[in-house]
């Protein structure tokens, strides 16, 4: 029951849908069997983009892009394929723009399995 108090939602979405409305159809809830969609219940719009938020390295500005795991997923497996992505990624881009790995848990990571296998043969 709706109460009077406005909420407020953001959705994130992974390049797939690019403006608001294209999020307007998404099905939110099926009510009584019909399907409720997002315009039923809220008012979609484009937000202000924050243009203070920017990313830089060593005093150049910068794309940072943050791979993270899934649950599940084995983490040193996860690295490696995107590692192995990166030479690709550099192909597509102009000849200025330096691919560069910021940081890498997995180091921790590897040495301390490597140590844990030495101790237990």
């Amino acid at each position: 029951m709706f109460d009077g108090r406005l909420q407020s939602y953001t959705i994130s979405a992974n390049d797939q849908l690019l403006a608001s409305p294209d999020y307007r159809p998404l099905i939110v809830a099926y009510r009584n069997g019909a399907p409720v969609q997002l315009s039923d219940v809220a008012s979609v719009v484009d937000d202000a983009e924050n243009v203070k938020q920017a990313a830089w390295m060593n005093q150049t500005p910068a794309v940072i892009v943050n791979i993270q795991r899934q649950p599940g997923a084995n983490i040193i497996e996860v690295v490696d394929r995107v590692k192995k992505l990166l030479p690709t990624l550099k192909s597509t881009l102009p000849a200025a723009i330096e691919v560069q790995i910021l940081t890498d848990r997995t180091t921790t990571i590897r040495a301390s399995v490597a140590t844990s296998s030495s101790r237990s043969c």
